[in-house]
């Protein structure tokens, strides 16, 4: 025989707030269709009025150095960038840029082409930014980079 009889309805351990009906024009912008921009993830605007691209390149991450055929980073290479804030094709920008072992590296660049997302999910979208001013020190992190890991093939 139980000590207790169970209550007929169950009963709320905390009582909710009683519930405030949103304001009209709430409601109706909830009933619209939402429109993104070309892209929601917003790229902030670096001290020069560019863009600012930050990026990690990692032993086995999507962002990766790209460069022709011909393996020149510096003739049109450059650095493919994977995420879902892209920037528009020619637009300009700046790029901080994260080595493995700490080291960071600035440079302008000019975005040359986009991946999209696969609808399989197989490949990360991103952009490719060729590198157009990059100093000695950064050039030189960059070459010490590509000799541990290959970069990408990318005709441009």
């Amino acid at each position: 025989m139980p000590l207790t009889q169970p209550a007929a309805q169950a009963v709320p351990l905390v009582q909710s707030a009683p519930q405030k009906a949103p304001p009209p024009q709430a409601e109706q912008r909830a009933r619209q269709a939402t429109v993104f921009p070309e892209t929601a993830a917003k790229v902030p605007i670096g001290p020069q009025g560019l863009p600012r691209v930050e990026a990690e390149l990692e032993a086995f991450s999507d962002t990766n150095f790209y460069t022709n055929f011909v393996g020149d980073i510096r003739d049109h290479g450059g650095i493919f960038v994977a995420t879902y804030a892209v920037l528009a094709v020619n637009t300009r920008c700046q790029v901080a840029l994260k080595f493995p072992g700490e080291y960071l590296a600035e440079f302008h660049g000019v975005v040359k082409w986009r991946r999209e997302p696969a609808a399989d999910q197989s490949s990360m979208p991103g952009m490719g930014i060729e590198i157009t001013d990059a100093s000695a020190d950064v050039w030189a992190l960059i070459h010490r980079f590509i000799q541990k890991r290959e970069p990408i093939i990318q005709d441009v």
